[in-house]
């Protein structure tokens, strides 16, 4: 995983080699050449060549923009997930308990009870619901 004390876009060299890799795959699974690749995402070869050999990282908008290529989500080719599905999907119970460091709401950072809370709430609303 990525070095938790990274905190910009100076990634390690072991992270810019694991998103490289994982552009490579996911553009060869979905049948692409570095050509087709390159032409689809107005960028020039050498650019798109140095994301695939892990020297360099892509800004948000051309990440944004590898994904819908790539159908697969931002977080996938990131790592911060396994999941390649462009739709991914969190389940809410998930992300209540333990998913992320902070949830806010309405600017205000809820804390570990609140989270319990709320999600007791939701179980039993949706509980009622189903009676």
């Amino acid at each position: 995983m990525i070095n938790e004390k990274e905190t910009n876009y100076s990634h390690t060299e072991e992270f810019r080699k694991r998103f490289g890799e994982r552009l490579r795959d996911l553009r060869t699974k979905r049948g692409h050449s570095i050509e087709q690749a390159h032409k689809a995402l107005n960028k020039p070869r050498s650019t798109y060549a140095g994301w695939e050999l892990g020297k360099r990282v892509p800004l948000s908008k051309s990440l944004n923009d590898l994904a819908e290529f790539l159908e697969t989500n931002v977080d996938y080719l990131m790592l911060n997930t396994d999941n390649p599905n462009q739709d991914s999907k969190k389940d809410l119970k998930d992300v209540l308990k333990t998913e992320v460091n902070e949830i806010v709401y309405d600017g205000k950072s809820l804390t570990d009870d609140q989270r319990s809370t709320i999600a007791a709430l939701i179980e039993a609303y949706l509980q009622n619901g189903e009676k």
